[in-house]
């Protein structure tokens, strides 16, 4: 089903190599199996969520430029599958979903480089955690790769389908590549977010 819920804020994603398109295949799989929200693209988010303006947003997205370039073609380790659910006050939970990921390792570069975004779009202890938002004194970044979106209470995603549409693609536990980063609004509902500015390295 359509995840309904709504977001808000800006969110900057580390856009991902598919060059065998074993990702994306994983996540058109899902979606037409499960009838799931279209995700735009490949991605890993560094941070969602941000309650500044477009300005705002923008000029910090501008700044960061120098802290991007050290990231080019360093790669990310896929280490695990997960396919969970989100109840919104529970478990400190802040939205109704099911979601899939694989879980994604990272170097020590891509820590020092997230350190800077949280200083500039000063989201660090930020409540919102979900997806790599502003974390917590003490909490480790996650990095993951996000394959699907599911409405609870009528979605049929689970952790049995999702392992059947991975392991179609041999490639998809390869290291990822990043390409880019993009800045999006996602003001809305998933199918409803905006690119805003992207950088392709």
């Amino acid at each position: 089903m359509k995840l309904t819920y709504v977001f808000s804020g800006y969110t900057l994603w580390l856009d991902v190599l598919d060059e065998d398109n074993s990702i994306r295949n994983v996540m058109d799989g899902m979606e037409a199996e499960h009838n799931t929200a279209h995700i735009q693209r490949p991605h890993v988010t560094l941070v969602y969520g941000v309650p500044h303006t477009l300005e705002s947003s923008l000029l910090s997205f501008r700044s960061l430029l120098p802290h991007f370039s050290s990231l080019k073609a360093k790669t990310l380790t896929p280490n695990g599958l997960i396919c969970d659910t989100e109840i919104a006050g529970v478990n400190s939970g802040k939205m109704d979903m099911i979601w899939s990921e694989i879980s994604l390792k990272a170097s020590p570069a891509f820590a020092s480089a997230r350190r800077a975004i949280e200083s500039i779009f000063d989201v660090t202890g930020n409540e919102e955690k979900k997806d790599g938002t502003g974390r917590e004194d003490g909490e480790e970044w996650r990095p993951h790769l996000s394959l699907a979106y599911d409405e609870p209470g009528g979605g049929t995603l689970d952790l049995k389908s999702v392992v059947r549409h991975v392991s179609k693609e041999e490639g998809i536990w390869k290291d990822v590549k990043v390409k880019g980063v993009s800045l999006w609004d996602m003001n809305g509902t998933i199918e409803e977010w905006k690119l805003i500015e992207e950088v392709v390295f």
